[in-house]
C-alpha cells in the first residue's frame, strides 16, 4: 500500500469533500427555507418554488460577487457565469416539485416531516447536479484557482 496517496487524501481529500458537504448544506438550507417561507406566506406551492428559484439566482449573485472575488480564483466569462444561475435558479425551482413527487410516491411509508427533509437534500444535490451536468455540455464551468 502506498502511504503517500493516504497522507495526501487525508491532507487535501478530506477538506475538499467536508468543503463540498459544508456548501451542500447550506444550498439545502437556503432552498427549502425560501420554499417553507413562500409556502407559509402565500400557501401557494407554485409562488413557494418561485421564490426557491429566486433565492438560488440571489444565491449565485452572493457567492460571486460576495466570497469568490475575494478568493484567488480566475475569473469567469459571462457566458460560463449564466450556467450557474441557470443551475441554481432551475435546481431550486424544480427541487420542492420532486420531494412533492417524491412524498406521493413514498409517503405512505414514511410521516409527512419527511416532505421537509428530501426538500432539503434535494435543494442541496439538484444545483450542483445541473451545474456538473452543464459543465459537461461545456455551458457551465467549475472555478479554478488563479497559477499567478
Amino acid at each position: 500500500m502506498d502511504y503517500m496517496k493516504v497522507v495526501v487524501f487525508v491532507i487535501f481529500g478530506i477538506p475538499t469533500l467536508m468543503i463540498a458537504a459544508a456548501l451542500m448544506a447550506l444550498f439545502g438550507v437556503v432552498g427549502s427555507g425560501a420554499y417553507a417561507i413562500g409556502l407559509s406566506l402565500s400557501g401557494s406551492v407554485a409562488v413557494a418554488s418561485i421564490m426557491s428559484g429566486v433565492a438560488g439566482l440571489l444565491l449565485v449573485f452572493v457567492l460571486r460577487y460576495g466570497v469568490f472575488r475575494r478568493l484567488p480564483f480566475k475569473r469567469l466569462e459571462t457566458r460560463v457565469v449564466w450556467g450557474w444561475y441557470v443551475a441554481f435558479g432551475l435546481g431550486f425551482l424544480v427541487s420542492p416539485y420532486l420531494a412533492t413527487l417524491g412524498m406521493k410516491l413514498l409517503g405512505h411509508l414514511v410521516g409527512e416531516g419527511w416532505h421537509t427533509l428530501i426538500n432539503y437534500i434535494l435543494c442541496g444535490f439538484a444545483p450542483v447536479g445541473l451545474a456538473l451536468v452543464l459543465e459537461r455540455l461545456g455551458i457551465c464551468k467549475l472555478p479554478g484557482w488563479d497559477k499567478d
